[in-house]
């Protein structure tokens, strides 16, 4: 997935398997986590792993993550 040409194509398949088994306050925990990275970041998103991707592209994902998070955490009674 990180090595996709654009792994926003893959958000929904990426976040789905972050989120199972976890609580919406989980969700909203991790979402919370990698908003603070995107809103201060600490390093290169795409050098975690030596990704292809540019680092727009990297932060593009992580973003659409967040949202989806969100999403479904506002959805989980």
């Amino acid at each position: 997935m990180l090595f996709d040409t654009d792994p926003r194509e893959r958000t929904h398949e990426v976040a789905d398997q972050l989120v199972a088994g976890h609580s919406a306050e989980e969700m909203n925990r991790i979402a919370d986590e990698i908003q603070l990275e995107l809103e201060h970041p600490t390093q290169n998103v795409r050098e975690i792993l030596d990704n292809p991707q540019t680092e727009d592209q990297c932060r593009a994902f992580l973003a659409a993550i967040v949202q989806f998070l969100r999403d479904k955490a506002g959805r989980v009674t």
